[in-house]
């Protein structure tokens, strides 16, 4: 009888994960309650200090009414942070257009020959940058008209995801006990060692890459409050953000604005800016070993693949999803020793 048991629970399983994965309306209905049950998970240590105060119940309220009210903090100080920069920021690249007349000039004194096929390639170069210009500036306002419209929508998931946190957290050894009692019996052992496994490898490699990520964040700040960058704080967050991602980096985004400036004519600037870059890659690559220890590194081929699949099924959020699962099922291959402290 255990043995149909066992089989029943497994094919639902496969029909579970199956459904998942070909279904996007299984998956957003899946992610609040995921969301869920990570929190519940990761938050138990500190509501089970607070539960020996207080009921786990109300522990649970505070302990998740702290957390949310930080994350909204922090939003909301880096959307009034880009509210006020953003603009500053784009009245900065009004100059941008100055670049082709120089560029112009330039090529105009070449020979003859050179000049020509220069100020040909220029002249596509600008039709097809301002095309190009059109459908970004197009699709960000269908980007952000969507994202409007699915406002509503996401806030309601989010209640529900922190509102089954709580129910969650609140009986947490029992809710555990419950998915335990999900898989058949001779899976059990096995997947707590792979649970165990997946969040040493994707805490270690949080753990590392938020180090990594705050330190090269504070550099990049301080380089471009010195610079007078406007939106300094925003673009310190995201080239932080990038510079974290495999195969991307924040040379992807600093090397090209220094070109920009160089383009300008603000040399001494776009000099700044690369010895910035300079300096935050030599820092990252001295400290990253450090930090997060021996990891056996995927190949770049493996890489992008998990990030483009991340990207496809997530959207922005899994380019950071999708390396910190690579790590994890790395780690849960027992191809990763532990991290260092």
């Amino acid at each position: 009888m255990n043995g149909i048991f066992d089989f029943a629970k497994a094919l639902g399983l496969g029909l579970a994960a199956l459904l998942l994965l070909v279904s996007g309306t299984a998956r957003a209905c899946a992610l609040p309650f995921v969301i869920a049950l990570g929190l519940a998970a990761g938050l138990d240590r500190p509501i089970s200090r607070l539960a020996m105060r207080l009921p786990r119940a109300l522990a649970a309220f505070v302990i998740l009414t702290l957390t949310a009210l930080l994350a909204l903090s922090a939003l909301t100080l880096l959307a009034v942070q880009l509210w006020r920069d953003i603009p500053a920021a784009l009245a900065d690249l009004e100059g941008a257009g100055s670049i082709w007349g120089q560029l112009e000039d330039w090529a105009g004194r070449l020979p003859a020959l050179l000049s020509d096929a220069l100020l040909w390639l220029l002249g596509q170069l600008q039709t097809q940058g301002s095309a190009l210009t059109e459908r970004l500036t197009a699709g960000l306002a269908g980007w952000a008209a969507d994202w409007v419209a699915a406002l509503p929508g996401r806030l309601f998931a989010a209640g529900i995801a922190l509102l089954a946190a709580f129910y969650a957290a609140a009986d947490w050894t029992r809710v555990k006990a419950g998915l335990v009692r999900l898989l058949p019996a001779q899976w059990v052992p096995a997947a707590r060692g792979l649970l165990r496994r997946l969040r040493q490898g994707a805490s270690g490699w949080l753990r590392a890459q938020g180090r990594l990520m705050g330190l090269t964040f504070l550099l990049l700040l301080g380089g471009l409050l010195l610079l007078r960058v406007s939106a300094a704080l925003p673009a310190a967050l995201f080239i932080a953000l990038a510079d974290a991602l495999p195969l991307i980096g924040s040379g992807l985004i600093l090397l090209p604005w220094a070109l920009l400036w160089w383009l300008q004519g603000e040399g001494t600037r776009a000099l700044a800016l690369t010895a910035l870059w300079a300096l935050s890659a030599a820092v990252r690559t001295a400290l990253e070993p450090r930090l997060v220890g021996r990891q056996a590194g995927a190949s770049p081929l493996v890489t992008l693949l998990v990030m483009y699949a991340g990207l496809q099924w997530f959207g922005v959020g899994g380019l950071i999803l999708g390396p910190v699962a690579l790590s994890a099922a790395m780690a849960a291959a027992g191809k990763q020793p532990s991290m260092e402290r």
